[in-house]
């Protein structure tokens, strides 16, 4: 999560808690927690802090602060499921269990989850592109074609009709907007 917005730093400059407990980062840099990791069915609520907590909690809270807040007690069975899809051929699907028994002076739950989506590729919509100077923007369009280049006396040529100064293409629609995933995700706790 990235709170207030804070740049460069990102989501780096705000801290993410459980139950008030600092939370491991996951992923290449492992700077960042993945707050997917809870299954939906532990929250009692996630609070934010949007003010900067450093003076508490350090620079880890200087954009802000989440806390995850997990049930304390859990009592019966409970699935929930979403399903979604998009046009064309984009769909996205997640289920969560969770069950507990809760007896005098305590609980106990497991909870479970899985969230899968296919890829959404960009070439099936009309936006993602490269080349954003009809919009008002830039050409961020690169010279690494996949059709060929010659570049002569400091004078690039592109294929097919090889016209001087023409290599640049977009490789934005060989992309995806959203990439195939899956996930899975499970929780337990114990209060006596």
């Amino acid at each position: 999560p990235n709170i207030r917005n804070l740049g460069a730093s990102g989501g780096n400059a705000t801290l993410v808690l459980i139950d008030g407990l600092n939370v491991v980062g996951a992923g290449i840099l492992q700077t960042t927690p993945d707050s997917n990791m809870l299954p939906p069915g532990v929250l009692q609520r996630v609070e934010v802090m949007a003010d900067g907590g450093s003076s508490l909690y350090g620079a880890d809270a200087i954009g802000g602060i989440v806390n995850f807040i997990t049930k304390r007690r859990a009592d019966g069975f409970e699935v929930q499921g979403h399903y979604g899809v998009a046009d064309p051929g984009y769909w996205a699907a997640d289920l969560g269990m969770t069950a507990g028994r809760s007896w005098s002076g305590g609980s106990g739950y497991i909870s479970l989850s899985h969230r899968e989506n296919s890829n959404l590729s960009a070439a099936k919509r009309d936006t993602p592109r490269q080349d954003l100077r009809p919009f008002g923007g830039d050409d961020f369009r690169g010279t690494t074609c996949p059709v060929p280049n010659i570049t002569e006396g400091g004078v690039n040529y592109a294929g097919p009709d090889f016209t001087p100064g023409t290599v640049r293409c977009d490789l934005a629609p060989f992309s995806d907007i959203v990439p195939e995933e899956q996930q899975a995700s499970a929780f337990a706790a114990v209060n006596h």
